[in-house]
């Protein structure tokens, strides 16, 4: 009895880790989409990336993160486990059979992830394979653990029919049911207190940043980026309007239209231009994280913008595009198709880009430049070569582009 009270101590801490790692994997992918130039520490390389992890298709089932799913079924498992101990054997064995069954589902959910984040996605996430792992060494505990009740109750069809008398299996189905709708909005609840906590922190550190950055501070940070190292960037054939002159600021915007902060620039530099200085050359590479997706025959919103671009340029109406790609509300695929239709392209030019072999070149150089400059966040700017890595202020920018005009 001593011993199966220390297993069961040990399934509740494993799970509990396991809610843990969901917890932080929905933190940090509320956080990123509200600010997806955040840095974040668990982005190691290229390939153990985090930052792929929380923007990929994969780690979504119907626009829902998989890491809600799976603190739903570790919340019914420790439910289930905790009431074994009000139990008696019998029921303990049905118990942890649910357990099994729950659990043996979310490490499915892991296979698919891990199969193709890193076959189809050529990266592997942090949390995801992580709580693959540890879904399999307790379904493996379980069984082994359990294996001969299982095949004698569980996997004989004959016997398994007998059993479900004996332990009123609708009504301990039903209670099952409860208890998972109870795990459910447990989680919903705690996946929205997790929204708001970080739309709250991400606020009030916005709110002191401004508070505690007085002139001097800003001035500071102008002064850094004004000296840094110059980065050269191959904008050749990347779209672009603005002033041709050659004494002109250039400043580079590595973007995405479906990104807040990157809306957020273009409404800065568009102010600025209109107010302070019409002398600016713009330039945007329209960068999306997901090669393959836009390669391939499944265009997101962005990777339609990307090509979208392309043709605009093409077309000498990139102006046109942007502006109302950008400085018009909203991230949705419609919204790609009105840009397109206001810059001269209709609906099937857009479509038949993307098997246009120059497009595909286009759409391959953006993401070199993405690798070459280590794009991991948008919006990147560069202003007359100075790196700016994530959105900056109206009057920041403002400064850093008058300093570099002397």
């Amino acid at each position: 009895m001593r011993k199966q009270t220390i297993w069961s101590i040990i399934f509740i801490i494993l799970i509990l880790l396991g809610i843990t790692l969901g917890i932080i994997a929905l933190h940090t992918y509320s956080a990123l989409r509200i600010n997806p130039s955040l840095k974040v520490t668990c982005n190691f390389s290229s390939f153990i990336n985090c930052y792929k992890e929380v923007f990929s298709k994969f780690t979504k089932l119907f626009g829902v993160p998989i890491a809600f799913i799976y603190i739903v079924i570790y919340s019914f498992s420790l439910i289930l486990l905790v009431s074994r101990f009000f139990f008696n054997q019998e029921m303990k064995n049905v118990i942890i059979s649910a357990v099994l069954f729950s659990l043996f589902i979310s490490a499915v959910l892991g296979i698919f992830v891990t199969f193709s984040t890193l076959v189809l996605g050529k990266y592997i996430g942090v949390f995801y394979p992580s709580m693959f792992i540890l879904n399999l060494i307790l379904v493996l505990i379980i069984y082994l653990r359990k294996k001969d009740y299982l095949k004698r109750h569980i996997f004989d069809k004959e016997e398994f029919s007998e059993y479900k008398k004996k332990i009123n299996f609708n009504k301990s189905i039903a209670a099952m049911i409860v208890v998972l709708l109870f795990a459910f909005l447990n989680s919903y609840m705690g996946f929205s207190l997790i929204k708001t906590n970080v739309n709250l922190r991400i606020g009030l550190e916005r709110l002191k940043k401004n508070i505690k950055n007085p002139d001097e501070k800003i001035q500071e940070l102008v002064n850094k980026i004004v000296k840094s190292k110059s980065e050269k960037v191959d904008i050749s054939g990347m779209p672009s309007f603005g002033s041709n002159k050659k004494d002109a600021v250039v400043i580079i915007e590595f973007s995405n239209y479906a990104c807040h902060y990157c809306q957020k620039f273009a409404e800065d530099v568009d102010k600025y231009m209109k107010k302070e200085n019409k002398n600016i050359k713009l330039y945007v590479i329209p960068i999306n994280f997901d090669e393959k997706k836009c390669i391939g025959k499944d265009k997101s919103g962005p990777c339609k913008a990307v090509f979208g671009a392309y043709l605009a340029q093409k077309k000498g109406s990139f102006e046109k595009y942007y502006n109302y790609l950008y400085l018009t509300p909203g991230a949705h695929k419609k919204k790609v198709y009105k840009a397109c239709l206001i810059a001269g392209i209709s609906k099937e030019e857009l479509e038949k880009s993307y098997t246009n072999p120059d497009a595909i070149k286009f759409v391959k150089k953006v993401f070199e430049l993405g690798d070459k400059h280590k794009i991991e966040g948008t919006p990147l700017t560069f202003i007359n070569g100075k790196r700016i890595d994530g959105y900056t202020t109206y009057k920041i920018m403002k400064r850093i582009i008058e300093k570099l005009k002397k």
